[in-house]
């Protein structure tokens, strides 16, 4: 429990004095900002993610098969073989 204590300590202290971004205080920093979050972000959202459905799927089209018009499935197969036997 005191290892977890002194982690955590540490961490608040040094939490104030580290920075992530050294531009995001400054004049570029607000400017790239402000392009970024303008009127077009939900259409540029959309635009950005838009590719993921169509490669998802493309990803089960090749996982699960594609279903050909002329391609029977395995499960027909059986029925047809179990039916013309009897």
């Amino acid at each position: 429990m005191l290892k977890i204590s002194v982690s955590l300590l540490s961490f608040l202290l040094m939490s104030s004095f580290v920075s992530a971004c050294p531009y995001c205080d400054s004049e570029i920093g607000k400017e790239v900002a402000a392009g970024i979050f303008n009127d077009n972000f939900a259409y540029n959202t959309l635009l950005t993610l838009l590719p993921i459905p169509l490669l998802l799927l493309i990803v089960a089209g090749i996982h699960f098969g594609i279903p050909l018009p002329g391609r029977r499935s395995k499960q027909s197969e059986t029925s047809t073989v179990e039916s013309s036997s009897t």
